[in-house]
């Protein structure tokens, strides 16, 4: 059974902007569009220090006036940058597959709705909730939680791709979100290090011993 980078793009990313956060360089890690870098925002968004990356834990919450709508099913931001009582929204779609301009829109970015449930959800995809596709008049505010911790959200956020995926984009003149900066994940690799300590990553967060946690008996010779 293949393990397809998708299934582990959250860790990678969480962890490799922790190590450039350590380093003092996140003013390297830059949206390949405007150019402008993820230390940028966070200072602009009001995040203070300690600068924590956490990956694939936080609920998101939307605040319209008095009413709190969570999220229909139990979706999570795949890294969420905190910073005081700010954050920012990082997300990863790493395929390479159905990921033009017109299918990324269809897949991920249609208009979200009033869930049918009894209490305040709503039915939509997470890009589709952080491009604020909301169906809502009024100004709300993003918030994102983990147990008794939250944060509110900045409103720019990330969207992390693979090079080949914006090269598709670039090549249309046309880009299927507004409002997030496009972080290329080949770049933020490259901006970690070498090949050796990008698979020394990938080992330690995938792990070992895949036979016994996936239950396949297997002998060895």
């Amino acid at each position: 059974m293949p393990i397809q980078l998708s299934h582990i793009g959250e860790d990678l990313i969480a962890a490799m902007l922790d190590s450039l956060a350590n380093r003092g360089v996140l003013s390297r890690v830059t949206c390949a569009i405007s150019g402008r870098s993820l230390a940028d925002d966070i200072r602009e968004g009001g995040l203070a220090e300690p600068i924590a990356f956490r990956a694939d834990d936080a609920m998101l919450v939307i605040h319209v006036g008095d009413i709190a709508y969570a999220c229909d099913g139990k979706q999570t931001v795949d890294v969420l940058c905190t910073g005081g009582e700010h954050a920012i929204a990082v997300e990863a779609k790493l395929g390479e597959t159905r990921m033009g301009t017109a299918e990324f829109r269809k897949r991920f970015c249609l208009h979200c709705q009033k869930s049918k449930h009894s209490d305040s959800r709503l039915s939509g995809r997470m890009v589709a909730v952080l491009e604020r596709s909301l169906p809502f008049e009024g100004l709300s505010r993003l918030v994102a939680q983990v147990d008794d911790a939250q944060w509110t959200l900045a409103e720019p956020w990330w969207l992390v791709v693979r090079q080949s995926v914006l090269d598709k984009w670039r090549k249309s003149n046309d880009f299927p979100v507004t409002s997030a900066r496009i972080l290329v994940f080949d770049a933020l690799a490259k901006l970690y290090g070498s090949r050796q300590e990008f698979d020394q990553l990938v080992q330690r967060v995938v792990g070992a011993n895949f036979a016994g946690r996936w239950g396949i008996p297997l002998n060895d010779p």
